[in-house]
């Protein structure tokens, strides 16, 4: 079961790198290959397509749209070229901030054909370097995802939590030995909840998943 975890964007990090064209069948957990996946997303199901660069748009303005295409001297490669609104040059992947890489990986997985969606999707700290808004276009993402298939997120981030029902989070405890999992409801944080977000009131340590002996 891959943990999709877009978390190395260093200058070497293979999400920044060419990758096999045909590399395209599913993402790679640790978006390696985005750009073939893109590109084959575009060529075939190009509504999907606009779907993820629109997205995008909504955090990162300044993007135009992806330059996909093989390179000219292998064309079995494609690399993540993209075009700014305000410049007539492609830029490169090496021209994308850690954080709006990671949103642009986190789109494509999510907002891909719901037909070719993994059975599972497991992300882990998917909060890293974003915005807080494009937290809040995640996890919208998330929630569409998650009616054709099971989406399971591991976070720290008490502002990705807001965004979510009290009944969608399960806090991991750990007792002595044990981690225990407990999902929460509405019901027994009613009165919490008149006050509070959901954010807050685990970062009161009232739900329990915060660090412990």
């Amino acid at each position: 079961l891959p943990i999709f975890h877009f978390a190395d964007t260093s200058e070497s990090a293979p999400i920044r790198r060419r990758s096999g064209i045909d590399d395209n069948r599913e993402l790679h957990d640790d978006g390696g290959n985005l750009a073939a996946f893109l590109f084959a997303i575009r060529e075939t199901q190009p509504e999907y397509y606009r779907r993820i660069v629109t997205t995008i748009q909504q955090v990162a303005p300044f993007f135009d749209d992806f330059a996909l295409a093989p390179l000219k001297l292998d064309l079995k490669s494609v690399q993540l070229d993209w075009r700014d609104r305000d410049s007539e040059y492609p830029f490169g992947s090496h021209q994308l901030s850690d954080g709006t890489l990671r949103t642009m990986a986190l789109i494509a997985l999510l907002a891909q054909p719901e037909s070719d969606l993994p059975s599972v999707i497991v992300i882990d700290e998917p909060e890293i370097g974003l915005h807080p808004y494009a937290l809040e276009i995640v996890a919208a993402l998330v929630k569409s995802a998650s009616v054709h298939t099971t989406v399971v997120l591991a976070t720290q981030s008490a502002g990705l939590v807001n965004h979510f029902a009290p009944e969608d989070i399960v806090t991991v405890t750990r007792d002595k030995a044990e981690s225990k999992f407990e999902r929460q409801n509405a019901v027994s944080l009613a009165a919490w909840l008149q006050d509070y977000s959901m954010g807050e009131i685990w970062e009161r340590n009232l739900i329990g998943g915060t660090p412990s002996r």
